[in-house]
């Protein structure tokens, strides 16, 4: 039977007692599909990732997967997360540009049970088993074990979660679209980005507008046409490479800005949430940026005026484990989740 975690509230409670059926997992968002087998021993096997515009649709990834690895006994069970508003049983995602009914795709597969949550929901079920082999600290802060935390990060697009812990030992996952939130400036140059980016997208400049790869290539050309040069189409590993590198000035500010802007827009989130046990950033995108992080993520984070303070004693991790959306979607099969 399909279900779709439709609700914007995730109650998950951990459960020793509770079986692990043999199940396909996936994350799906920007160009790739990640898939992973969850065994019945709780490990997952088998990690793979492929490249989302080499495959007509979902289907087609799933059957190339099975392939890949040569897998004869075909799970019963199977939990996507897909890089997209869930709500109903058709799913639409812009990135890659793939549309399903959940219940079509269930009977295609042949699977039992199909369950579909958002892609960043499933990072956000991860947090609380992230250790410190999983991630990098950019800011000690002070941890409240009681308090929550959030994730969000870019690559085609911005996602955010937020992990809140009940006193059972149970949580509730927040399931969100803020990277579909307005975009704040923070200063003057910010503004006049912003207001060619205006111009581009008929008014409105989303957070996730910037914070991806084309918010890169975006903010890459306006501030080339800023520093009066001819503007060169670079490709996004280009403008990184060039940055980190000082080869080019402009790459150099577009990484800076991007990192300024990221700071802007996690700070927002994290008030909002007095997020004490964690600010996590994910996704393929950011990690890339190496010490730029420290140098003008952190500093943006924490420049609050009168709260900057609190902000400062938050604890920022960058997420390194590969994989952690499939992670967090064990959690899931392995819990008692459901949709308040």
């Amino acid at each position: 039977m399909p279900i779709v975690a439709a609700s914007c509230l995730l109650k998950v409670k951990p459960s020793a007692e509770r079986p692990t059926p043999f199940t396909l997992l996936s994350r799906v968002g920007g160009i790739y599909a990640r898939f992973g087998l969850l065994q019945e021993n709780g490990q997952i096997t088998d990690a793979h990732r492929l490249l989302c515009d080499d495959y007509p649709d979902m289907a087609e990834a799933v059957e190339e997967y099975y392939r890949i690895i040569e897998l004869t006994n075909l799970p019963d069970n199977a939990v996507f997360a897909m890089a997209a508003a869930v709500r109903g049983d058709t799913v639409q995602l812009i990135s890659p540009h793939w549309s399903f009914s959940v219940s079509e795709l269930e009977k295609r597969l042949n699977f039992r049970s199909l369950t579909v949550i958002n892609d960043f929901a499933a990072i956000g079920l991860a947090l609380p088993y992230l250790g410190g082999g999983d991630i990098i600290t950019l800011q000690e802060g002070k941890t409240d074990l009681f308090a929550p935390k959030i994730v969000l990060g870019a690559t085609s697009g911005t996602g955010f979660a937020a992990s809140l812990p009940n006193l059972d030992g149970s949580w509730d996952l927040v399931i969100t679209q803020a990277g579909h939130t307005t975009l704040p400036a923070f200063n003057e140059l910010e503004d006049r980005v912003l207001q060619q980016m205006r111009q581009r997208y008929d008014g409105h400049v989303s957070v996730e507008r910037v914070l991806s790869d084309l918010g890169l290539l975006d903010m890459h050309r306006i501030l080339s046409q800023f520093a009066d040069q001819d503007y060169q189409p670079l490709n996004v590993e280009s403008i990184i490479e060039r940055g980190l590198t000082s080869q080019c000035p402009v790459c150099a500010q577009t990484l800076q800005l991007f990192c300024q802007f990221l700071g802007t827009v996690a700070s927002n989130y994290a008030m909002c949430y007095s997020a004490f046990g964690g600010v996590y950033i994910a996704g393929d995108l950011i990690p890339q940026f190496g010490k730029l992080l420290e140098q003008y993520f952190v500093p943006r984070f924490c420049d609050k005026g009168r709260f900057s303070s609190y902000l400062a004693d938050m604890p920022l991790y960058l997420i390194t484990r590969t994989f952690p959306g499939l992670a967090g979607l064990r959690v899931l099969v392995q819990a008692s989740g459901t949709a308040a």
